[in-house]
């Protein structure tokens, strides 16, 4: 491998890690957080929204005050919706309390 062959293949490996990097600091949202879970499309369309006022919940309860807002793209429309930090623990929370999902949930 020629040595500018050996720097562009060490560019695309830093630049892959950052964009990595990025991605696992981005703020969850209730959706993705329970595709990511292993719940299937037709749950997760169907139980998003009650699951997430659990983890509103929970949220209120840890920090006393509500999650920071953002806008998303929900059936078409924009709308504010809740996210969270990663590691957040109220989403795992409300995984283990919200009914629908306590059942499936790892012990905590």
């Amino acid at each position: 491998m020629s040595a500018a062959a050996a720097r562009r293949a060490h560019r695309r490996e830093l630049a892959a890690r950052l964009r990595d990097r990025r991605r696992d600091g981005r703020p969850q949202k209730v959706k993705p957080f329970l595709l990511a879970r292993g719940y299937d499309e037709e749950f997760v369309n169907r139980y998003a929204s009650p699951f997430g006022k659990h983890a509103v919940k929970a949220y209120r309860a840890a920090h006393g005050r509500d999650p920071q807002t953002t806008r998303s793209l929900v059936n078409g429309r924009y709308r504010r919706v809740f996210h969270y930090r990663p590691g957040d623990p109220s989403m795992e929370i409300a995984l283990n309390t919200y009914k629908r999902t306590a059942e499936y949930a790892p012990a905590a």
